[in-house]
């Protein structure tokens, strides 16, 4: 039985919202007084962390940015000593995004941050949900991957 797009809509619409107010939140700085980044910094920072060296294109990419955005946020990166242009060595009209050893510690206790805030707001599922929850997601990303 083909899927009908209004039913496919509206789970994807019931879905943002729980994402929304259940998860979206462990991706913001929202009362961590000693974060001094915005949502699209840490997201930056973060990317970089777990694939290090990109392109503004590939990182644009990656985080749906514009190259514009992009590069505003990177220069405030840049201005606070996280991170830093390095030339490609084969293509000078390239360079590549890099974190400065304070941006990869920054990420790194994001990171860190983020991990357990994220254990905190699934601590009352059991382990099979947590496993499911986990199962569910890496099966629509792949999906998602796909158009």
């Amino acid at each position: 039985m083909p899927v009908q797009i209004q039913e496919l809509a509206n789970t994807i619409v019931d879905f943002k919202q729980v994402y929304n107010k259940k998860l979206a939140t462990l991706f913001s700085p929202g009362g961590e007084e000693d974060c001094p980044l915005t949502k699209s910094q840490i997201m930056v920072l973060m990317s970089l962390c777990r694939k290090p060296e990109q392109t503004a294109t590939e990182l644009g990419v990656s985080l749906d940015m514009t190259k514009a955005s992009l590069t505003g946020i990177f220069d405030q990166l840049e201005a606070k000593g996280l991170a830093r242009r390095v030339m490609d060595s084969a293509d000078r009209r390239k360079s590549h995004l890099v974190l400065s050893e304070s941006g990869t510690e920054t990420a790194e206790g994001l990171a860190r941050r983020f991990d357990a805030a994220l254990a905190r707001r699934i601590a009352p599922l059991s382990e099979a949900e947590r496993e499911d929850l986990r199962l569910h997601l890496s099966g629509a990303a792949a999906v998602l991957g796909k158009l």
